[in-house]
């Protein structure tokens, strides 16, 4: 990347006798290159991953091949380290000892293809660990270099041999990773690799990118959903320059009260710098905010605002009224959209032209009925406005009374020509219920039908200034459908009694609809994932649960699903199901509790409760997939790990500690659960372990682990009881020193037990 230029100074030096050159002493430069390795880097893991995955980028740039993912490979417990691959421009031992091996070297500052240019990344192993190896692969040769801070702590690099080979030409480096750290790898490199332009093909990792939906896109930018789903997400925006996603921090960028510009800056922005067009710090971690950075990130959001104005204000062109602007408005910059910081920033830049008149602003989407004399009228209210919403923790619609038409595209406006309100609930409730629109009722206050158009004209007037200038329907146009249809029950008079209570209630039989189970929230009633249906008891079989006020009744004495659960939690039951043991939920039957229908499926041997049926498949696919003898291993290995707060990976994974025991208790229990744990099936037999410990039921498999660690683990407590003081927190962080106390002391219990001291 080319640095930017500065502004040269030049200074006089009329009266000076003598001058120095600044420098730095051989006696300091340990001091100085250990400052470049320690402190340059606040997140050391991170330096190493993206450093070096940012030149095997360059690499690939340099050699003509851009779009050719590099390769890494993450550190595991069997292999503790971390590798990037690249097929570029190989390193002879000159370039390596000419260029590599000094700090503030590169060959990368007069391109701005490239991302790097400081000559510091390359080094920045160091900054984690003492060493790292430099593999060279030229021509079929492959040149292996060492890399180590030696005494001087200046470090060297030293070529150790080469080997043949049938590798494609490239560099591979290789980093020493710490066991504790094999997690932090994935995880840095997972947030790194989300902003390449090509992700690195991954070796002992699965990735899980969040490629968030690109609502709007234009030269440089754009513009995603909310990034974790939520409409409530806040973060900052971000600039991609070079592969690396920089968040912008607002507090360093100054704004003009009237551009707008600050309110863009969300989550939701991803702006795709050019190499060059700002400027990092020397760690390449943060932005560096010079006036250099700052013009060119203004300049790129004052783009972003012309562009997003233009495919915007393009939706609203087909809008034949202000009133259908103002839905669409309502609707692309709801609180719940992506869009929603957006419409301060576009209020006063969007436009709307009718077929005929002015241009319009649209800075809003909702009609004010309360100003301007509709309902604030010095000699009264020219109208009255409701809106029928559901009161708190109520389930019933009822007509509220309401200042504003908040316009939506669900939004519908009717006017009540009937002059009273009587009725008035089942001829909106299938507008309400059956299409899920927000109906507002508009009464004109003089109600006479002779002179309610000549006498509510101003109020007409006046609406449609605002927004109002659609054909609205009459309210005697709807049809009256009878409340017993929406579930209101009947009143003494024989209107509503306001009481909202759907048919499912009376209904006795139920189905569980999957589709809708998935889709439920927790404001949903329980009663919505459930169809109800007609079930044959007498031919028909199935699997089914019980329902008490659509309360799932669980099957078992304790347990997740016990007592009373929402119907929702079934949809982790499914999940499990699925991931676990591959298979699916079956149709589910719901009976209501004290129905007669609930007691012939009790009785019937063709019906069978959802407990039993997951207790048989659970046994069913052990027992196919061969797994009740690594099932029964695992189970005992895992329980007896809990005893033995002690015997953790660092011990029972460690061969060459099991090795160096002689015979005995502790060498045997530490070689069965090795063996028992089964690592290779350990996610499917946790995950099936899990779902039989949530559900409470228990699997016979009629057979036994294959060794008794239950009863070693009592013996190896007895035996070696000074382990028990030892605890896993305490060591693990020096366990290299650990280790050979803790195989002295077995040891010496051992061989003088065996010999009888």
């Amino acid at each position: 990347m080319k640095p930017q230029v500065k502004s040269q100074q030049t200074v006089k030096s009329n009266g000076i006798s003598t001058s120095v050159k600044f420098g730095i002493k051989a006696s300091g430069l340990h001091h100085i290159l250990g400052i470049l390795r320690d402190q340059l880097y606040s997140d050391k893991v991170l330096a190493v991953v993206r450093e070096y995955s940012c030149n095997a980028v360059d690499a690939h740039t340099e050699a003509g091949v851009p779009d050719k993912p590099i390769e890494v490979t993450m550190p595991t417990r069997l292999k503790l380290e971390f590798k990037v691959r690249d097929f570029g421009p190989a390193l002879n031992d000159k370039e390596i000892q000419e260029v590599y091996a000094f700090y503030g070297e590169s060959t990368k500052r007069n391109s701005n293809d490239q991302i790097g240019m400081l000559g510091i990344g390359s080094k920045s192993a160091f900054a984690y660990g003492d060493n790292f190896v430099i593999n060279s692969y030229i021509d079929g040769t492959k040149h292996i270099y060492n890399a180590y801070i030696d005494p001087s702590q200046l470090g060297q690099i030293s070529k150790i041999g080469t080997q043949e080979t049938k590798q494609k030409n490239g560099i591979e480096i290789v980093v020493p990773v710490k066991l504790g750290d094999i997690d932090e790898f994935s995880e840095k490199a997972q947030a790194l690799f989300q902003w390449f332009k090509v992700r690195p093909n991954v070796s002992n990792a699965k990735f899980e990118y969040k490629d968030n939906a690109t609502l709007f896109k234009g030269n440089g930018w754009r513009w995603v959903n909310n990034p974790d789903g939520s409409r409530y997400y806040k973060g900052d925006a971000v600039v991609v320059m070079g592969n690396i996603g920089y968040p912008i921090d607002k507090g360093n960028l100054e704004f003009k009260d009237d551009d707008g510009l600050y309110e863009m800056l969300t989550a939701n922005l991803v702006l795709d710098m050019p190499i060059g067009d700002v400027e990092i710090s020397a760690s390449r971690e943060n932005l560096q905010y010079t006036d250099y950075t700052r013009k060119n990130i203004y300049k790129k959001l004052e783009l972003v605002k012309k562009e997003l104005t233009g495919t915007i204000e393009g939706q609203f062109k087909d809008c034949e009224t202000l009133f259908a602007a103002k839905q669409l408005w309502g609707t692309v910059f709801d609180t719940e959209s992506s869009l929603y910081s957006l419409r301060n920033v576009l209020k006063d830049s969007l436009t709307w032209k009718p077929k005929s008149g002015r241009e319009k602003t649209l800075s809003g989407s909702d009609i004010d009925c309360h100003s301007g004399g509709l309902q604030s009228n010095q000699h009264g209210n020219l109208i009255e406005l409701h809106c029928f919403k559901k009161g708190y923790r109520a389930s019933k619609f009822r007509a509220e009374t309401d200042n504003w038409i908040r316009c939506k595209m669900d939004t519908v406006v009717i006017e009540n020509d009937l002059g009273h309100r009587r009725g008035c609930m089942g001829r909106v409730l299938d507008l309400i219920v059956n299409q899920g629109k927000t109906v507002y009722l508009i009464d004109f206050k003089d109600k006479r039908p002779t002179a309610q158009f000549k006498n509510n004209t101003k109020a007409r007037k006046l609406l449609k200034e605002k927004g109002l200038d659609c054909e609205v329907q009459k309210l005697s146009e709807l049809p009256k459908i009878p409340l017993a249809d929406f579930g209101y029950a009947a009143n003494r008079s024989g209107g509503s009694a306001g009481s909202t209570k759907s048919s499912k209630h009376s209904t006795k039989e139920f189905t569980l609809n999957v589709e809708k189970l998935q889709n439920s929230g927790w404001g949903d009633a329980k009663s919505s994932v459930w169809d109800t249906t007609a079930v044959d008891l007498k031919n028909d079989s199935g699997v089914y649960v019980e329902l008490d006020r659509f309360f799932i009744k669980g099957g078992v004495d304790t347990g997740r699903y016990d007592g009373e659960n929402e119907p929702r939690r079934l949809n982790q039951l499914r999940a499990d199901l699925k991931n676990n043991l591959d298979i699916d939920l079956p149709t589910l039957y719901g009976f209501k509790i004290n129905s007669k229908a609930l007691e012939k499926v009790r009785k019937s041997k063709k019906w069978t409760t959802l407990w039993d049926w997951v207790k048989t498949k659970t046994a069913e696919v052990i027992e196919e997939k061969k797994l009740s003898q690594k099932y029964a291993n695992r189970t005992a290995a895992l329980s007896v790990e809990q005893d033995f707060n002690w015997v953790c990976e660092k011990l029972y994974d460690n061969k060459s500690f099991i090795a160096s025991l002689v015979e005995g208790d502790a060498k045997d229990i530490f070689t069965h659960i090795k063996y028992m744990r089964h690592d290779e099936l350990g996610k499917k037999l946790d995950g099936i372990q899990a779902l039989v410990s949530e559900l409470n039921i228990s699997i016979k498999l009629d057979i036994e682990p294959e060794h008794n660690i239950a009863e070693l683990s009592q013996e190896v407590n007895e035996r070696y009881s000074m382990l028990q003081h030892l605890r896993f927190g305490q060591w693990n962080w020096n366990s290299k020193e650990a280790l050979p106390h803790i195989t002295n002391y077995i040891n010496i219990v051992d061989v003088c037990n065996s010999s009888g001291v």
